[in-house]
């Protein structure tokens, strides 16, 4: 038995894809509600389609946003009021005496889909117990398991601070520059670093490692960067949806 699917919905779809131009994504106004934050958007205004009486909101999609999880693109709409998770704050912030001591922890929050794990660690970065300490958040993504070193990836990028409109010299003189400014003897570490951030890497000693050295070197670089920089200030990270890692982080 064959199945197809009918109506407006799709109608309204394949009139997308025929207007968009090659290399480009349109999208209607509900689609776009949906989709909010998560992606930037160019409106085009009111648009004839086939088949319909009235004219429809087209948006072109220009970038990312800076939404990556649905309790982004939540917060960015508005949050109720945060009750009822006293205990569990507590325990972060004991966590948090004891590292700002010199102590490093590690806390694992574990609880159902649904159950306020990320509004939990929002309420607790948010708060003015981590000001002056460097938080860097990263995470997985239910389609990211095939991107080696996706959470590092976006580590990098925050801690570089390395914007979506940058180019491969902005990205290296940021990097670099960075490196030599915290501790010159990171410098060598810039290899790993600007190739997982998609720049070309004109090193003969990097080039000559195989994979698994690659790997242990990159690690390293990052374990390196992180300890000499909480040398400075204190180092709050967090990673979410460690469940979709991929196997190389």
């Amino acid at each position: 038995m064959d199945y197809t699917a009918v109506g407006q919905t799709t109608h309204l779809a394949a009139r997308m894809e025929q207007l968009a131009t090659p290399g480009s994504i349109l999208l209607t106004a509900d689609t776009l509600r949906l989709a909010e934050g998560y992606v930037q958007v160019t409106p085009l205004g009111p648009t004839p389609v086939k088949g319909l009486v009235e004219p429809v909101g087209v948006y072109e999609v220009t970038g990312a946003g800076p939404v990556r999880t649905r309790f982004q693109a939540t917060a960015a709409r508005g949050l109720t009021r945060f009750v009822g998770r006293d205990a569990e704050l507590d325990q972060l912030r004991r966590a948090l005496q004891l590292a700002g001591d010199g102590r490093g922890q590690v806390v694992a929050v574990v609880g159902e889909a649904g159950v306020g794990k990320s509004r939990l660690l929002y309420e607790f970065t948010h708060s003015h117990r981590t000001q002056g300490w460097l938080v860097l958040e990263s995470g997985s993504v239910s389609y990211g398991k095939a991107t080696a070193y996706l959470p590092l990836i976006d580590l990098l990028r925050a801690y570089f601070k390395v914007q979506d409109h940058d180019d491969q010299r902005q990205i290296r003189e940021k990097v670099i520059g960075k490196l030599i400014a915290l501790d010159r003897s990171l410098e060598p570490f810039s290899a790993p670093f600007l190739g997982l951030l998609d720049v070309p890497v004109d090193d003969t000693v990097w080039q000559a490692l195989d994979p698994p050295q690659r790997r242990q070197r990159t690690l390293d670089g990052a374990k390196r960067l992180l300890l000499r920089e909480s040398q400075l200030q204190p180092v709050l990270l967090i990673f979410e949806d460690l469940h979709w890692i991929d196997s190389e982080t």
